[in-house]
């Protein structure tokens, strides 16, 4: 299970608003709904420690959860950079060569699919 997931299934089984969790935790509503919606891991202790404490799991098994989520995040923040720089590189074609919008999106689906995103674009003249 992802912390996202953790975080979010126990707020709403102990019955705590976004706000009364980050009251407890002295953190930002905004910083649970980021940690909720995966975009980030708490990096100290001390708050994992005070989740913990206030779920009722041990330190350690949170530790490991946040650990996992963290790296599941890394991975996926690299292959958004890949997507975005391959996206540059689609652009930067399209400007230097004939390819239309539609053949652009043609191009960004069938490589999506393919699930390969380190792809090298080169323009012929």
């Amino acid at each position: 299970m992802k912390l996202s997931e953790y975080v979010r299934n126990m707020r709403i089984k102990k019955d705590f608003t976004l706000s009364a969790l980050a009251r407890k935790l002295e953190v930002s509503p905004m910083f649970i709904s980021k940690i909720e919606n995966d975009k980030t891991v708490p990096q100290s202790g001390e708050t994992l420690e005070k989740m913990a404490n206030l779920f009722g799991i041990s330190y350690d098994e949170l530790q490991m959860i946040a650990a996992k989520s963290k790296e599941l995040l890394r991975i996926e923040n690299a292959k958004n950079e890949d997507i975005s720089s391959f996206r540059l590189s689609l652009a930067r074609a399209m400007v230097e060569s004939d390819i239309s919008e539609k053949q652009l999106e043609e191009i960004e689906k069938i490589i999506k699919n393919t699930g390969n995103t380190k792809v090298s674009i080169t323009v012929s003249s």
